[in-house]
């Protein structure tokens, strides 16, 4: 499941920021779900290993996914019409 997911967010991480906002609360829950599943590996099932390894891609995930959120957001000020 952890892969599917992985799939999943490098698959929303390749949009072009514009279309970020479309899939947004996809991202977000594919996001949790990762996390989640981090969490439940290292603490609730006390598989360390495992744990680790998933922790470092969710690491890895979490820079890209902070950067493309940004990138969302930048482009969408860019769009804005602001009126003074």
């Amino acid at each position: 499941l952890f892969q599917i997911m992985d799939e999943n967010m490098t698959h929303f991480l390749s949009l072009e920021p514009r279309f970020v906002e479309k899939v947004a609360s996809d991202m977000d829950l594919t996001h949790m779900v990762l996390e989640r599943m981090v969490q439940a590996s290292s603490i609730i099932h006390k598989q360390k290993a495992l744990g680790d390894r998933l922790s470092a891609r969710l690491k890895e995930i979490d820079e890209l996914y902070n950067a493309k959120l940004e990138d969302a957001e930048m482009q969408g000020r860019r769009n804005s019409k602001a009126r003074f």
